[in-house]
């Protein structure tokens, strides 16, 4: 004969880390030996078949659940498996309270996660304003080595437009870079959108510093005079 399945009160196993009363009742009516009597056998193998087909039958309410299927619903003024002196009034009223309680839990974790990800995210933020604050030096440094010539690079402001005509940044002529028919060298004052992609090299506005030297096409510049 094959092995009934063994029903036993493990939170851990259970579909809702819950017991349950199906759970309740088939351990209280089996002896210490396994055994049971002659009256209630049939019923418990209906219950344990039940639990077995459909793990969350049993965490269904009082009048629903596989107890209530095989010996049928509970009277007033007492329920099966529960032991005497409990009613299906004082089940059903601490009922909201567990509800409470799990949503409590839920809530309380749900808080714990966003806290954890708000951190993270600070620290990102943290990371990223002191790389902006050294980038910021670098370009300053990189200004401040180029002044002395500056006076012969430059003499016309002009902005640089990308090709659906919008204004990506402002920069300065360079005079004395060599002739050439298709772009014009500038040197980088200001840059409006950093994700644009450079004209001939193979990298963004981003990566480059204020005060360097870029070719745009001569068709994308826009110039204008610098008091």
């Amino acid at each position: 004969m094959e092995d009934e399945p063994k029903i036993t009160l493990n939170k851990e196993e259970s579909p809702t880390g819950d017991i349950n009363r199906t759970e309740l009742y088939l351990v209280t009516h089996v002896r210490k030996d396994g055994s049971t009597s002659m009256s209630t056998s049939e019923g418990l193998d209906q219950i344990r078949r039940l639990v077995v087909d459909d793990p969350y039958l049993g965490q269904k309410d009082l009048d629903h659940d596989a107890v209530a299927m095989v010996c049928g619903r509970d009277g007033n003024g007492y329920v099966r498996g529960m032991g005497g002196g409990v009613t299906k009034t004082e089940i059903h009223a601490s009922g909201p309270s567990r509800e409470i309680a799990r949503k409590e839990k839920e809530k309380h974790e749900t808080v714990n996660n966003e806290i954890i990800i708000l951190r993270e995210e600070v620290a990102t933020l943290k990371q990223l304003v002191q790389s902006n604050a050294a980038k910021s030096q670098q370009s300053q440094e990189f200004r401040d080595t180029s002044q002395g010539g500056e006076s012969s690079l430059t003499t016309r402001g002009c902005f640089i437009k990308n090709l659906r005509k919008k204004v990506i940044a402002y920069g300065r002529l360079n005079m004395e870079a060599p002739p050439n028919e298709e772009a014009y060298s500038i040197i980088i004052d200001e840059i409006f959108d950093d994700s644009e992609y450079l004209y001939d090299r193979d990298e963004k506005f981003e990566d480059i510093l204020i005060g360097e030297l870029i070719n745009w096409p001569k068709a994308n510049v826009h110039f204008t005079r610098i008091n």
